[in-house]
């Protein structure tokens, strides 16, 4: 903790110098992790938090064209941490096509359809820790194309 004290002695000495003040009731000090921007942060990277990871896996089959695109949203706001989720979204995303934004026709459900739904939760039920970028590491960039999705990978 000694090193995170010495960072805070730097920040609040920037804050003061420059006259800007913030909200202590909204910090966390001195934490392993936190909620931020929906993930869960931590010193080993970010990932989503359990609580939407059991909010996807609690999510019931869409009935309409409007929750499957509130499903859809949600699973691919998480897509840094859910590797080739394009290819499992895509039969889903297909349903999307020439439809309004808040359309409440119901989702013509296929077995395909219902296969690419539970794939979706699959991944995310097995999300991915992003862990940070290490400055002194030797970087490779791998990609790849398909006709339904793009990938890339910085390793």
């Amino acid at each position: 903790h000694a090193e995170h004290l010495k960072h805070l002695e730097v920040i609040f000495k920037i804050l003061r110098e420059n006259n800007l003040s913030i909200n202590v009731d909204e910090c966390q000090f001195a934490k392993e992790q936190v909620i931020y921007l929906g993930y869960s942060v931590s010193a080993q990277g970010y990932e989503p938090p359990e609580s939407k990871v059991q909010a996807i896996l609690d999510y019931p089959k869409p009935e309409t064209i409007n929750d499957l695109r509130r499903f859809l949203g949600t699973v691919n706001y998480y897509r840094r941490c859910l590797p080739h989720v394009a290819h499992s979204q895509a039969t889903l995303n297909g349903f999307m096509k020439n439809y309004k934004k808040r359309d409440k026709r119901k989702v013509p459900w296929t077995p395909e359809a219902e296969a690419a739904f539970n794939l979706c939760k699959e991944k995310m039920a097995n999300a991915a820790r992003v862990t940070f970028l290490s400055a002194t590491a030797l970087l490779a960039l791998f990609a790849d194309a398909s006709d339904s999705a793009i990938g890339a990978a910085l390793e």
